[in-house]
């Protein structure tokens, strides 16, 4: 604990000195002044994309679920009524 409270101490300055100098010499960002920026409509396509991609996709979550509630229910009244009897008959036998 010790060995990594010294190592701390000796390293934190140079990276509090290696974050300054970063940004000191940060290049200036230059702001167009005719428009915000993406208010041009350039991303409507995407936000249609995605909602598009959102809609279809709970559409077939819920298509998918709705059908096999049914083939579930299906199922499970067969296996009540012709296999279990036919596994207890077997467990029986044993």
């Amino acid at each position: 604990m010790l060995l990594c409270r010294n190592v701390w101490q000796k390293l934190a300055p140079l990276t509090h000195r290696g974050a300054a100098a970063l940004l000191r010499n940060a290049p200036v960002r230059q702001m167009s002044s005719s428009s915000v920026p993406g208010s041009s409509g350039e991303a409507l396509p995407y936000y249609l994309l995605v909602a598009v991609s959102l809609t279809g996709g709970v559409f077939y979550a819920y298509r998918t679920v709705s059908r096999d509630k049914a083939r579930f229910h299906e199922r499970h009244e067969y296996i009540n009524e012709q296999l279990k009897p036919a596994f207890e008959e077997y467990e029986s036998k044993k």
